[in-house]
């Protein structure tokens, strides 16, 4: 198993809160809760947008006691990649998901980051590396090959391992605009 700082979330079918989610004789769906338990994925209808590769709408959920909905784009979907479809920067209260974006005929991966004490989002093109978060605001990129690339590729994408990104210094958007996130 790859070693990293950000916290994977725990995924569960059982366990979904309170948030009336229409699961029954479904299994096009998942939810994952954040380690404490702040915050709630709901990827709600998983389809295949290419081979082995899926996306989903989702819903972030806050409040397990209470939930309230905080998140429920309108457009876009979120890749949907098991156990790796959503990550939680603890020290920085950011939720990670992934968003494919279509440029011509080829799909670019985006990681978008979600910061909803600001009700803010930014992204980043890093699809070969986890983000490991360092400490408050503060990222690394670590390697994780997410594709098959000749030797010269894979030296090439390396010079970045190990990348420091403050992210204090990324371009945030305010989160109304998440629909934008492939073209900003």
């Amino acid at each position: 198993m790859h070693e990293t700082n950000q916290s994977m979330m725990i995924q569960t079918k059982n366990n979904i809160w309170q948030i009336e989610a229409d699961t029954e004789g479904r299994g096009d769906f998942d939810f994952f809760i954040t380690p404490n338990e702040k915050y709630c994925i709901y990827f709600s209808k998983i389809d295949e947008y290419g081979m082995m590769k899926f996306v989903s709408p989702v819903q972030i959920w806050v409040d397990k006691v209470s939930p309230r909905l905080l998140f429920h784009p309108k457009k876009t979907q979120f890749e949907y990649q098991y156990k790796e479809s959503c990550y939680y920067l603890d020290k920085s209260d950011i939720l990670i998901l992934m968003t494919p974006c279509r440029h011509q005929q080829v799909f670019k991966l985006l990681y978008v980051l979600f910061d909803f004490n600001r009700s803010k989002f930014t992204s980043i093109h890093t699809p070969d590396f986890h983000l490991k978060e360092l400490d408050r605001n503060l990222i690394q990129l670590d390697i994780l090959f997410r594709y098959s690339y000749n030797e010269q590729v894979k030296q090439q994408i390396l010079r970045d391992n190990n990348t420091r990104i403050d992210l204090t210094q990324l371009e945030w958007h305010d989160i109304d605009n998440i629909d934008k996130v492939c073209h900003l």
